[in-house]
């Protein structure tokens, strides 16, 4: 659906002296492509393929076929341990995430490998171990050092604390107001 200059100035709030745009400009890429962003994965990780695999029993006789779409581990599809018919360990089904959790395996790897086409390294392939370190030091640098390391915080300097419970809900409280409310609304005569 294509809106009208008047739809826009009404949904964006602007005024049509503040359009600054030339109506035969293309509007901007405003993120960068997936295969951009996954450009460091895919130095440990192929591009989706489809696999077929075969399934056998334990006498070796073909059961039946599996069709896969998934991506393959390059290191780990070249290791003696993903050989032959254990080759679908090296096969991965999950998508980036899953993907760059299993590239923290291969971390060292990664790092050369991205060093070497000059990409950045991304935070989610690194060891949970290592991002801890990485994150405690920069707090450090930054000051703001937490006692027990970076974990949750507490809301104890905000929140004030009250010894006792609220007077209205003291048992004796509570007690003497539902006494006076049976007697002052006769509620035992009308019961009976």
């Amino acid at each position: 659906m294509l809106l009208s200059r008047c739809h826009i100035y009404l949904r964006f709030k602007i005024t049509p002296d503040q359009v600054v745009m030339d109506e035969d400009a293309e509007i901007p890429v405003l993120r960068i492509s997936k295969k951009e962003s996954t450009r460091d994965m895919l130095l440990i990780i192929s591009a989706k393929v489809k696999v077929r695999f075969t399934i056998k029993d334990a006498d070796g006789e073909v059961i039946g076929i599996q069709t896969l779409k998934g991506r393959w581990c390059l290191i780990c599809r070249d290791l003696p341990k993903f050989a032959g018919a254990a080759c679908r360990g090296a096969f991965k089904l999950g998508g980036n995430s899953s993907c760059r959790q299993h590239i923290r395996s291969h971390y060292t790897e990664y790092l050369e490998r991205c060093e070497e086409e000059k990409i950045d390294p991304k935070e989610h392939c690194m060891p949970r171990e290592i991002l801890k370190k990485k994150q405690l030091e920069a707090a450090i640098a930054a000051g703001k050092k937490k006692k027990g390391g970076l974990g949750q915080g507490t809301l104890d300097s905000v929140v004030t604390k009250r010894d006792t419970a609220h007077a209205s809900f003291r048992p004796q409280v509570t007690l003497q107001a539902v006494a006076q409310y049976i007697v002052c609304k006769d509620i035992v005569s009308i019961c009976l």
